[in-house]
């Protein structure tokens, strides 16, 4: 026991950081939310009223609505600032959502969800992947939406 004492007196606490409010695009931070969780999307439609195809692109990031922990007043801690600085980033609108669990009937979940979908969005997203690239084997998918 004698050595983990000494292993453990030499490891130093970690320092907690406030809140990073810098712009979402000064820094790497939405490139590991989005190897976490985000998707990229191609969707291919052939058009009724004539013979064309339609191709449309699409980035979608979903998180839960609130964190799992309580804050200290005992109240849960909404998404929604986060999610909403990456909307107003891409001009796009967040949206909500809730679904029920095909498993557990009763059980319904709650997300907030930002989908870049049009040319001005996947531009500014472009532009930041190109800073600051992703890490995962997302990076594929972003490559393959992006040569579209």
């Amino acid at each position: 026991m004698p050595a983990t004492k000494n292993i453990l007196m030499k490891i130093k606490p970690i320092l907690v950081k406030g809140l990073d409010d810098s712009p979402i695009n000064s820094n790497p931070w939405l490139s590991g939310f989005t190897d976490a969780d985000a998707n990229f999307s191609i969707n291919i439609h052939r058009r009724s009223n004539s013979n064309s195809t339609r191709v449309q692109l699409y980035y979608r990031l979903e998180i839960k609505q609130t964190y799992h922990k309580l804050d200290t007043q005992g109240n849960k801690i909404s998404f929604f600032p986060i999610i909403d600085t990456i909307g107003k980033f891409l001009g796009v609108n967040v949206l909500s959502r809730s679904r029920t669990s095909p498993r557990a009937k009763d059980k319904e979940f709650y997300s907030f969800t930002v989908i870049a979908h049009n040319k001005d969005s996947q531009m500014k997203l472009i532009d930041y992947f190109n800073t600051y690239p992703l890490l995962s084997s997302k990076y594929l998918d972003y490559k393959s939406w992006l040569y579209i």
